[in-house]
């Protein structure tokens, strides 16, 4: 059930940041490539990954301190009871989840040392088990994993959590386009005629937000930003300059919304 009121409003969290792992070279953004295309690292159950050794949180110090990089960690084996994909990682984005779980103050998300960081990837399956329908080995694909795991050559996800790249995406944008889960959900009650304001709109969050609410068929979205050309862009019908104006100050959005 949507809620009754038409007037919506969305905080952004920061956008993704994305970090090509030197692993392999990158295919054409679209391609279905072959396994074999890829040659793992010598020792064919070593692969090279990030790894953190301790949490910020933790007396051991800094980032640049506590992440190493390891040419020998055990690479991931499928669980052939469970429906799995395993993937060959071509990047990696970083985000402010991976931050608190790095933390060490997610109670919820605290991983057993070390652990390889990371959870939105886009790769190439390498391997399938056989309860795995909807996918197959040279698949580009994208995913969210459950916290770590996405910093390495290879990463094991379940394959509920895959879903196919759009040829029209890159590589680098798919690993970075996370956020627009989190946009689409807010955005699951919009419906034609509403009236929209996304706090943040340049944002990982918000940037999804706005146009995904134009598309609902809102027929006016604010955003607060100092990005006005990126915002405008997006679709949004008025961006807000937060430094300049207070947005529940706004007669234009808020008047209509009383």
């Amino acid at each position: 059930r949507r809620p009754p009121a038409t007037t919506h409003r969305f905080r952004s969290s920061a956008s993704h940041t994305s970090i090509r792992l030197r692993l392999s070279k990158m295919p054409p953004s679209g391609a279905t490539v072959e396994a074999s295309t890829f040659k793992p690292l010598p020792g064919a159950d070593t692969m090279k990954c990030a790894l953190a050794t301790g949490f910020t949180g933790d007396k051991y110090g800094e980032v640049n301190k506590l992440i190493e990089v390891s040419t020998s960690a055990p690479k991931p084996t499928l669980n052939r009871k469970k429906k799995q994909v395993l993937i060959k990682v071509l990047a990696c984005s970083l985000s402010a989840g991976d931050s608190l779980v790095l933390s060490g103050n997610m109670i919820m998300l605290k991983p057993k040392l070390p652990y390889v960081p990371g959870m939105d990837v886009c790769g190439i399956i390498q391997a399938v088990t056989e309860k795995v329908t909807k996918f197959k080995v040279g698949d580009m694909v994208v995913t969210t994993s459950v916290a770590i795991g996405g910093m390495a050559e290879y990463m094991v996800v379940d394959s509920t959590k895959v879903v196919l790249k759009p040829p029209s995406v890159s590589v680098l944008q798919a690993a970075s386009c996370s956020s627009a889960v989190t946009a689409a959900q807010a955005t699951h009650y919009v419906q034609k005629g509403d009236r929209v304001l996304v706090l943040g709109g340049s944002g990982g969050v918000g940037s999804a937000a706005i146009t995904l609410a134009k598309n609902a068929g809102a027929s006016f979205v604010a955003t607060t930003s100092t990005q006005v050309d990126l915002c405008t862009s997006l679709g949004a019908d008025r961006v807000i300059d937060y430094r300049k104006q207070n947005w529940w100050e706004v007669d234009e959005f808020c008047t209509h919304a009383k």
